[in-house]
């Protein structure tokens, strides 16, 4: 796996009527940035902020889950394996 920001990962507050909403590690001493999500459409660009800020604990959740049936052919689990690849960089 590519290395990445350990989670848990936070977005700033939904109380802040800023332009954008960033994305934080909230491992380090300090939350530093991950990402900053430029606040246009307002509904959808908060929701894409939520998703990001749970990749962290999305993947670890993926990756225990296909633990359990590895070699699976079913649609879900290879979508599933495709997802893991896809956020480790190798699709």
């Amino acid at each position: 796996m590519t290395a990445h920001t350990p989670g848990p990962w936070i977005t700033d507050s939904k109380e802040r009527t800023d332009t954008a909403r960033y994305i934080m590690a909230a491992a380090r001493p300090f939350p530093h940035t991950i990402a900053r999500i430029d606040l246009v459409n307002r509904a959808e660009d908060e929701a894409n902020a939520a998703l990001i800020a749970a990749a962290p604990e999305m993947y670890e959740a993926l990756r225990d889950l296909l633990a359990v049936k590895p070699n699976s052919d079913a649609p879900e689990w290879v979508a599933a394996r495709a997802a893991i690849a896809k956020a480790e960089g190798r699709q």
